[in-house]
């Protein structure tokens, strides 16, 4: 990455993600996508994303977030899996030759598979993390298991169709990660709308000859996935599926916020005294 892109990196110009507000961390998660979907290039992850996923995690991922919805905590904690996972090849390029030669000779080789892999294991974690997301947010017309609730529909491939869904007429099933991307579309209040927008438009510079929603279900359904990165895939539908989660918590992002820097405060004073790190921890990565 040159000057140029360097200008682009938030954390060079002294941005800290834990400082965000509510509506700057969606807008961040927003902005960090488009560095993942540059078409012509190679995907670029940078310390920007690593520790924005971090922050995301330890925000809504940590055991000590209480939640009373198995429903709920089970895509959570799929979730915080995703973000262990983006996470878990950080150091690569970060350690010298001789550091990353003694580790090989310590880790198991599986583990260090894992490790290489880890984008492939994002991108197929990240699909049912971020549908789950995507029907919490439509609860009342949908639930966990894609049955339909209430009558709604959503437009179809062909311009001017329109697919109805209904627990008497039409579908009465709905686990198409396109067509719950338009339902909460619809029903999202206009900041989301705004925010889902700008994806689904840096998806379309990326394939543009069809309608981002419908890039996002091709990508879940075919394993062909053309010039497309796995990066790409797995960074861009993890950061889907947190905007969602972010919005779903709006309410309670004061609450959130204060035990995450509670816990990351706590682990400082810790160092300090040579306690041993949280291994449940995320952040900082």
């Amino acid at each position: 990455m040159g000057r140029a892109s360097k200008a682009l990196e938030l954390m060079a110009n002294g941005i800290l993600f834990h400082e965000l507000s509510h509506e700057e961390l969606q807008t961040t998660c927003v902005a960090l996508t488009s560095t993942l979907m540059t078409p012509g290039m190679s995907t670029m992850i940078c310390a920007d994303h690593l520790w924005f996923w971090a922050w995301i995690g330890e925000l809504l991922c940590t055991h000590y977030v209480r939640n009373d919805d198995e429903g709920e905590r089970e895509i959570t904690e799929l979730l915080g899996v995703c973000v262990r996972v983006a996470l878990a090849d950080m150091s690569a390029g970060r350690l010298d030759w001789q550091t990353e030669q003694q580790l090989k000779h310590v880790l198991p080789t599986h583990w260090l598979q894992l490790r290489g892999r880890s984008h492939v294991i994002l991108t197929y974690l990240a699909f049912p993390t971020l549908e789950g997301f995507l029907k919490l947010k439509c609860s009342t017309l949908v639930d966990l298991a894609g049955k339909v609730l209430k009558p709604f529909d959503v437009p179809g491939r062909d311009e001017g169709e329109r697919r109805f869904y209904g627990p008497t007429k039409g579908s009465r099933d709905c686990s198409n990660v396109r067509d719950l991307l338009f339902l909460v579309y619809q029903e999202a209040r206009p900041a989301l709308a705004g925010y889902l927008d700008r994806m689904r438009v840096q998806i379309e510079r990326l394939v543009p000859a069809k309608h981002g929603f419908t890039t996002v279900f091709d990508w879940r359904n075919s394993s062909l996935h053309g010039k497309t990165t796995m990066p790409t895939i797995g960074g861009t539908i993890l950061n889907l599926a947190i905007l969602i989660a972010l919005d779903r918590m709006a309410d309670r992002f004061e609450e959130f916020h204060r035990g995450a820097l509670r816990r990351v405060e706590r682990l400082q004073l810790h160092r300090g005294l040579g306690i041993p790190d949280d291994n449940r921890r995320f952040y900082p990565p």
